[in-house]
C-alpha cells in the first residue's frame, strides 16, 4: 500500500498509507478531524542512498548515450575496466 501525502488546512501536512483506489479522495484530519485532500509532493531523493541515486542517473545517461562495446574489447577484459576510458 502507498505513502499518499496529505494537507488539512488546519493542522497542515500529514502522511497517510491508503489504497491507490482510495488516494484521491479526502481523508480525516487525525488531529482536528476536519478533511484533509490529496497533494503531490516531489519525491525525497535526498533519503535514497548515494548507491541507488547514482545507478538511477547511470540508468539515465544510458538511456540517452548507451555506451558501444565491440566485441574485441570484451575477449578477456573485466567490464569494469571498461568504464575507465
Amino acid at each position: 500500500m502507498p505513502l499518499y501525502d496529505y494537507l488539512c488546512d488546519k493542522c497542515g501536512p500529514l502522511r497517510e498509507w491508503r489504497g491507490i483506489s482510495e488516494a484521491s479522495k479526502t481523508i480525516s484530519c487525525p488531529n482536528c478531524g476536519g478533511k484533509a485532500r490529496r497533494v503531490i509532493t516531489a519525491p525525497s531523493l535526498a533519503l535514497m542512498a548515494a548507491t541507488t541515486r547514482a545507478a538511477h542517473a547511470r540508468n539515465e545517461r544510458s538511456a540517452n548515450e548507451p555506451m558501444v562495446v565491440r566485441r574485441e574489447q570484451l575477449s578477456g577484459t573485466p567490464i569494469r575496466h571498461l568504464h575507465n576510458h
